[in-house]
């Protein structure tokens, strides 16, 4: 039964090796995964030879082919290690593979075994050279690692660690198995403790190692996952662009025909006496008309949306309420304007195709039954960000993906064209700004949040390193949170774990996840938990367990700002 396990053992570790070995010469993910690919075949090959060849005694020409490998495996240990450390070692790699010749020639002959009917025995030449080179080698491996373990965190460190109690075992197994040899008597209840010895090794670092590949594999299907998004979008801007150049003809052409069908209609209501269905059918066509003329429009605006007209100090308080008073009398009891919408909050931009950003979001508001729509703003006079809020229907998961796609609309049975909001994230585009949207339901509410940020200036708002920390321990949407803190122009640290934050004043305010909320019990940090919830990440405050939100940019720039 044990035999049985030591084969599948070690027939499943060369396949491994072979794995990594193809998938570094296929997809040249990382170069450690072929040092370590040969030098776990080679000590698999090892082992092979023990198990299926020569498992009840020593056989010369075999022993010779183990020795003759071992004897190049310090060359292939040291490149990988040095993938591993970070450091220039290939001097030391060179003085061993001249060794490693040497020795291989030695082995060819019969300087370094003497063989009889009985037994298998190392000669005073292999006693006097080989075994305390190959003593030395241990040495040197064990050092080389363990000097260099507190050099790194996280991941590396404990690829390291593992390496160094694998290294450990395996030179336990080879100095059992070079005692024997030396002193000449086959007392073992294996054929070869170096077996044991491979086995350890080899298990920690394919772990190691197989761990580390998911990670990359994860990685590469997250970068795929970018780059269809960009493929798509650059798809849908060469469609846009393409609708841009023939706007004039086709808004030309649409106004001709609806013009003429609508003095038809006219002509027809006026002149003749309708019968009542007749009379519906008729409306219906106006209505159409109507609907055409809205959508020409739109298709005007949307083609000339990435021009602005003229740049001009403005007020966002002005912005909003002209765009209220002008489209939105009749429900202006539904708008709830915060004071911090103030005269004092002053941006650069043309002043239509801005009011035209908030009249988008308005009009969608409503049209999704909102009773309430609540606008703020919170600046740091290098950026603002405006926030508008609703409690109308709100949007599920896959809208919320399509929300801000030319012609996506979730309303084409009543005359929605699918613009608004493709228009108003063109708009902010060109001025430099960014839109995002967060479903309220997230946090147990209902409808949704529009998030704009916008230079204060005529240009781009220049980066600022802010007192906010990111731990990115187990935090698996860091490419998330960091376009939040990109959007209104903010760079916190990044740290990779709990043990990095060690050298980290206690002035800043600390964001991450659940799985470090224990390793950071020990400071007098402002924190704040990070936990993924579908489209969106939730942030809990430790102070206050109960006080969820959603983290967005109006949320970085009060603790960043410390409003």
């Amino acid at each position: 039964m044990v035999s049985i396990l030591i084969e599948i053992i070690c027939s499943f570790l060369t396949a491994m090796s072979f794995v990594f070995i193809l998938v570094q010469l296929r997809a040249k993910l990382d170069r450690s995964f072929l040092a370590f690919g040969v030098a776990n075949l080679l000590l698999c090959v090892f082992c092979a030879i023990d198990i299926w060849i020569q498992p009840n005694g020593n056989n010369l020409f075999w022993t010779r082919v183990q020795h003759i490998l071992v004897s190049f495996l310090p060359v292939i240990l040291i490149l990988h290690i040095t993938l591993l450390i970070k450091k220039n070692l290939l001097i030391w790699a060179g003085v061993f593979l001249f060794f490693g010749i040497l020795f291989s020639v030695l082995f060819l002959t019969d300087l370094m075994f003497v063989s009889s009917e009985l037994q298998l025995r190392s000669t005073a030449l292999y006693n006097a050279i080989f075994s305390p080179y190959v003593l030395f080698v241990m040495v040197f491996l064990i050092y080389l690692v363990a000097s260099n373990v507190h050099k790194f965190t996280g991941s590396e460190k404990k690829a390291l660690w593992f390496h160094l109690i694998g290294i450990f075992v395996l030179c336990t197994g080879g100095l059992l198995d070079l005692f024997f040899l030396i002193a000449g008597f086959n007392f073992r209840a294996v054929a070869s403790w170096s077996i044991f010895g491979v086995f350890g090794f080899s298990l920690m670092t394919t772990f190691i190692f197989t761990e580390k590949l998911a990670v990359l594999i994860l990685d590469r299907e997250s970068t795929l996952k970018k780059l269809s998004q960009a493929h798509r979008e650059l798809n849908e801007v060469q469609l846009l662009k393409d609708l841009g150049q023939s706007t004039a003809v086709i808004n030309h052409e649409i106004r001709n025909y609806a013009f003429a069908i609508s003095s038809q209609a006219k002509e027809l209501r006026k002149n003749i006496t309708l019968k009542e269905n007749s009379e519906k059918i008729l409306y219906k066509i106006e209505t159409i008309m109507e609907r055409l003329l809205f959508f020409s429009k739109e298709i005007l605006d949307f083609s000339s949306s990435r021009h602005l007209e003229s740049i001009t100090a403005l007020s966002v308080s002005d912005i909003v309420h002209t765009c209220i008073a002008t489209h939105f009398h009749d429900s202006a009891d539904k708008f709830e304007i915060a004071n911090s919408v103030s005269q004092e909050m002053i941006l650069h931009g043309d002043q239509e195709k801005l009011e035209l950003v908030f009249f988008n979001i308005f009009k969608n508001s409503l049209e999704a039954n909102a009773q309430k729509i609540s606008v703020s703003v919170i600046t740091d006079y290098r950026v603002v960000v405006c926030s508008i809020e609703d409690d109308g229907i709100g949007c599920d998961c896959l809208q919320m993906e399509q929300l801000f796609k030319a012609f996506y609309s979730t309303k084409k049975n009543s005359g929605g064209t699918g613009l608004g909001l493709s228009l108003v994230r063109s708009i902010l585009e060109r001025h430099g700004g960014h839109i995002s949207a967060y479903a309220n339901r997230a946090v147990n509410g209902s409808g949704l949040t529009l998030q704009l940020s916008l230079p204060c200036g005529t240009e781009r708002f220049e980066t600022l390193l802010a007192e906010v920390v990111l731990c990115t321990e187990n935090l698996n949407y860091v490419h998330r949170v960091l376009r939040l803190f990109q959007n209104i122009g903010i760079t916190p640290l990044v740290v990779k774990n709990s043990e990095e934050l060690k050298t980290v004043g206690e002035r800043y305010t600390i964001l991450f996840s659940k799985d470090s909320l224990e390793k950071l019990s020990e400071r007098n940090w402002t924190r704040y938990l990070l936990r993924e919830s579908g489209e969106h990440t939730l942030v809990f405050n430790s102070e206050d367990p109960e006080g969820t939100s959603i983290l967005s940019e109006a949320f970085l720039m009060k603790i960043c700002s410390g409003v």
